[in-house]
């Protein structure tokens, strides 16, 4: 028989005649040096070394027999090859043959293969082994059969065998081969326990192999062999790397390590399997990436299923009826439920199911049966036909369900099944919907709810099921959203009351949907005042999907559930917030409407619109919590949407507060989300995430980047509508400016402030129109229209009480005006002290010294400008630190080589990477977490180092905590003189190593420590 692994290990066919490897027309090249330890055979080097010293024993004329086993497709068979090749390169004569299912009652069958083999001798070139005469030695034994009918073997038949077994040359011993001995005749039974008996006082080697589980047509003879040998060597599957090794070597091209990570685990490292894996992907063209590792196992390999038919079949009449059942009810399977299933008494299970646990088909334990292969599941499913796989899931859920299995147990079966047209399914598929939905995957929920359509229901439950599908698809797939919520609106005229039902799922519609969507579904369930324009839905329209005044306007009415009224106000803060002064009553309101843990659509709207409020009034700290808190939320829910919302919000405070790099990182984050969404671009979601972006990238200096996302998101040319058209006229004037393309940045941003100010909408902290606008008239050299746009923004921030906007103006007047205007720049680095606007804060230094280097105030100019250098470093902004720099050597300042020691003078970038390094992660897990290439993250780790004085990541722990652990959680420690703050840095605080980085103020504010006293933040320790 083949023994290579290409045609599976331990498989025999009855008309098959004993085959070397040579002779297998699918054996690679390697095949005889797979038999010397080479790459053919793994991890089986233990076993070899016991057949070697058994060989090297019969040399010396004491020779043993060993008995091979292990569960079907383990590789016994080439472990017999591999002995094979072993026994003759050490001069020995190889007897070999099998046992065959087909011939196990012809009398002596085996053996007279067996010594038929050995008489022709290995090829026509050679004299037999056992000596010219062996052929007439055989006929004479086979003439006395007779006599071996009776039941007992004659000694003299015994011993005329045995004579033929020993060699024509006294100095070559014998090996005598047997694979899966179970199926061998008793005659050959009773003679090869003889054999093995008697070969101690004979320079010859007995190896035998047997598949546990398979018990042959003598069970009693099958022990008695098992007995008689002295040695076992049990085969074990492949490990990991093992595995791996064979599926490259029979795919003959490179494999991901994770790809052949799941191959191995889906075969259970069965050399068979993997094998036969190995030619469905070499056949198919499959690729074998990290890509591809997800769908390893569901690949169907139909030689493995006619395998394991093959081989279950000989158990018994019921055992593929088993099988199958097993592999439907797969984790759910308990003897009690196959026998069930399919009317097979239960002694006729239970040993099906034990025989198939010991070939190694099955595992047994608690709770029940399943197959240990995943990919040998797939192809006994796969090999039934479609009707009746189906029928029998059907069957399966009517069953776990009457024994009340768990709902998800049940709706398993259901999934696969045929509509059952029975209540309690459609109650089922509809419960483990929500429970998937709550656990955070929208997805499956989906796939549930779907088939819960399959079953009959009528047209106010279908309304019910379509909108919950809509819902849920809006977390991962806004066209196929709307397309449910389309079919619900139409099939019954309660889709309106439904919709509104769910507090924020209407407002996250608008905010979601295109401007056609949106439109259609004001239109759908609007009513008699929503038609005349003056009813909640236009406000709601023009709040979440930006239409026409957008969150200027007034803010949706209340509903009565509190997560609705939440919601109002926070939208009643923004709207405020857009208009001016009295704002703070607003805020308050919304801050205090704020639970503490967002679940809802509307919670999770309310802590974004208050977000977007309270970082209109310069307080990035909250704003920064409850973003955080958003974003932990919707990734635990899997709600993408308002999870790029929160990451955009983010990325906008975190810019302000001088964590440039990781603003970038959260806006570039943010837009990647949309693509997956299929969000509209003209949609309010899609006009809050890529303006933030676009503006991010261009107060980063990234214009080209800058660019490609304008135009990627069809920003170029046309806009959309109302205040969506607003800020993005906003952010490209803005850019088009900082480019020098300063004509068409003019006529955006006036454009902008147009808009802007129709709708009473003037607050610069919001959209400083006339800052830009100013820039670019100074660029064009009209002055005094600048200062004029400059001095008008000064007076609206100083009205507001805001400090971010209000340095902002502040510092470009001065740099307007020159050094006679000093005492301005001077005024706003002490304003924007008071703030957490560092990025501005920056600027206003830079300003500062450049002015006062003007001024011939050298010391002076020297000093602010090493200050402005070292915190436009911390921060990551490079343009901003190269002109820093510039202006500090003009200055007759000299450049520092580390601006300040140990964590301190780490750039932000530099801090980031080092903080996830020092968690295990590897460089290139880093670079993909940050969307940079992996050469930047060991950059910025070897600056890290030689700031830190360290040489590798390994003590990254000790330096980032030098205290350990414990002082992380420290109930407060503001008890003792608390050392002189250092200067503010703002941290990431994306939770990758499992902590929540809260962001600190520049400002000494009151806090609350973990004792839950007051004390200054500054004194507040990360924790």
């Amino acid at each position: 028989m083949c023994i290579c692994h290409a045609c599976g290990p331990g498989e025999a066919t009855p008309d098959q005649a004993p085959k070397t490897a040579a002779a297998c027309p699918s054996s690679p090249p390697r095949a005889e040096a797979a038999g010397e330890g080479g790459a053919m055979l793994h991890e089986r080097e233990a076993g070899l070394g016991l057949v070697r010293t058994a060989l090297k024993e019969a040399e010396a004329g004491a020779g043993s027999a060993l008995l091979v086993t292990g569960g079907a497709g383990v590789g016994r068979s080439a472990f017999l090859r591999a002995a094979a090749v072993e026994a003759r390169q050490l001069g020995f004569t190889v007897l070999q043959t099998h046992g065959s299912h087909t011939e196990q009652t012809e009398p002596l069958g085996l053996c007279r293969r067996l010594l038929a083999s050995s008489s022709r001798g290995p090829d026509r070139g050679t004299p037999a082994p056992l000596g010219p005469d062996g052929a007439h030695r055989l006929a004479l034994i086979e003439s006395r059969l007779p006599e071996a009918l009776t039941g007992q073997l004659p000694s003299g038949v015994f011993e005329s065998l045995l004579r033929l077994l020993t060699p024509s040359e006294p100095d070559r011993p014998v090996l005598v081969l047997v694979d899966d001995v179970h199926w061998a005749d008793p005659w050959s039974l009773r003679w090869l326990t003889r054999l093995a008996e008697r070969a101690g006082q004979l320079p010859l080697t007995v190896l035998t192999s047997l598949c546990p589980g398979v018990d042959g047509p003598c069970p009693e003879l099958l022990e008695e062999l098992c007995f008689a040998q002295a040695d076992e060597i049990r085969l074990a599957r492949l490990g990991d790397e093992a595995a791996a090794a064979l599926l490259r070597e029979r795919l003959g091209r490179s494999v991901d390590d994770s790809f052949a990570a799941a191959c191995s685990a889906a075969t259970g490292g069965n050399p068979m399997l993997l094998s036969a894996l190995a030619g469905e992907l070499s056949l198919s063209g499959r690729a074998t990436d990290a890509a591809a590792a997800e769908a390893v196992p569901g690949i169907a390999v139909e030689s493995i299923a006619r395998r394991t038919h093959v081989r279950v079949r000989r158990i018994s009449p019921h055992a593929l009826a088993v099988c199958r059942a097993v592999a439907v009810l797969d984790q759910d399977a308990t003897p009690e439920r196959i026998s069930e299933l399919t009317g097979i008494d239960s002694p006729s299970v239970t040993a099906a199911v034990t025989a198939m646990a010991r070939m190694g088909l099955v595992v047994t334990g608690h709770p029940g049966v399943r197959i240990g292969q995943a990919l040998l599941r797939t192809a006994v499913l796969a090999a039934l036909p479609a009707g009746e796989l189906r029928a029998t899931h059907s069957r399966a859920a009517r069953l776990l369900w009457r024994h009340r299995a768990p709902r998800n147990a049940v709706a398993r079966h259901l999934m696969a099944s045929l509509p059952l047209a029975e209540p309690w399914a459609l109650d089922t598929l509809r419960a483990v919907a929500a429970e998937h939905l709550a656990a955070g995957d929208p997805v499956a929920a989906v796939g549930h709810l779907r088939r819960a359509l399959d079953e009959p229901a009528s047209d106010g439950l279908r309304t019910a099921i379509l909108l919950d599908i809509g819902a849920a698809a809006l977390r991962t797939d806004i066209d196929r959203a709307f397309g449910d919520i389309r079919e619900a609106l139409r099939l019954t005229p309660e889709a309106r009351e439904r919709l509104q039902e769910t507090p924020g799922l209407l407002e996250l519609l608008f905010t979601c949907g295109s401007r056609e969507d949106t439109t259609w579904l004001a239109a759908m369930t609007a009513d008699s005042r929503d038609a005349a324009g003056t009813g909640p839905l236009t406000a709601r329209t023009a709040c979440f999907a930006l239409r026409d005044a957008g969150p200027v306007g007034p803010p949706p009415p209340a509903t009565g559930a509190r997560s609705a009224d939440a919601l109002t106000k926070a939208c009643a803060a923004l709207a405020a917030v857009h208009r001016g002064p009295a704002s703070e009553r607003q805020v308050r309101a919304a801050r205090r409407a704020i639970v503490s843990r967002p679940d809802t659509p509307a919670e999770l709207l309310t802590h974004l619109h208050t977000a977007q409020a309270l970082a209109y009034q310069g307080r990035f700290s909250e704003a920064l919590r409850l973003c955080a808190a958003a974003l932990k939320a919707a990734r635990n829910q899997r709600h993408r949407p308002v999870e790029a919302f929160a990451l955009a919000l983010r990325a906008e405070a975190r810019l302000a507060t001088g964590a440039v790099p990781a603003a970038l990182d959260d806006a570039r984050a943010a837009a990647a989300l949309l693509r997956p969404l299929g969000a509209d671009p003209g949609s309010g979601l899609a006009v809050h995430v890529l303006t933030r972006w676009i503006h991010v990238l261009t107060e980063a200096g990234s214009f080209e980047e800058a660019f490609s996302a304008l135009e990627t998101a069809g920003y170029a040319t046309v806009q959309p509508e109302g205040y969506a058209g607003a800020l993005v006229r906003l952010v490209r004037g803005r850019l088009r400016t900082a480019a020098g393309f300063v004509q068409e940045g003019i006529a955006d941003l006036a454009a902008c402030g147009r808009s802007l100010l129709s709708w009473g909408a003037d607050n610069p902290a919001v959209a400083p129109w006339r800052s830009a606008t100013a820039l670019a008239l100074a660029a064009l050299g009209r002055a005094a229209e600048a200062r004029r746009h400059t001095a008008e923004e000064a007076a609206l921030a100083e009205a507001l009480g805001n400090p971010a906007p209000l340095g902002s103006a502040l510092t470009l007047a001065a740099s307007l005006a020159g050094p006679p205007e000093l005492h301005t720049a001077e005024r706003a680095v002490t304003v924007l002290r008071a703030s957490e606007a560092r990025l501005a804060l920056a600027r206003a230094l830079v300003v500062q010294g450049t002015l006062l280097r003007q001024d011939r105030q050298l010391p002076g100019a020297r000093r602010v400008l090493r200050e402005a250098a070292d915190l436009a470093q911390e921060i990551g902004h490079q343009p901003l630190t190269e002109e820093a720099r510039a202006e500090l050597t003009a200055a007759g300042g000299r450049l520092r080589k580390s601006h300040r020691p140990g964590i301190s003078g780490l750039t932000e970038a530099e801090r980031r990477v080092i903080e996830i390094a020092a968690t295990g992660r590897t460089n290139r897990e880093i670079a993909k977490l940050l969307f940079v290439q992996v050469r930047t993250v060991e950059v910025h780790l070897t600056h890290a180092y030689r700031k830190l004085g360290i040489s590798g990541r390994g003590e990254l722990e000790q330096v980032l905590h030098p205290q350990g652990p414990a002082s992380q959680t420290a109930p407060c420690r503001h008890d003792p003189p608390a050392p002189r703050a250092q200067p503010r840095t703002e941290r990431y605080t994306e939770d990758f190593a499992g902590r929540s980085l809260t962001p600190r103020s520049a400002r000494p504010q009151d806090a609350e420590c973990g004792s839950g006293c007051r004390v200054p933040e500054n004194r507040l320790r990360r924790g």
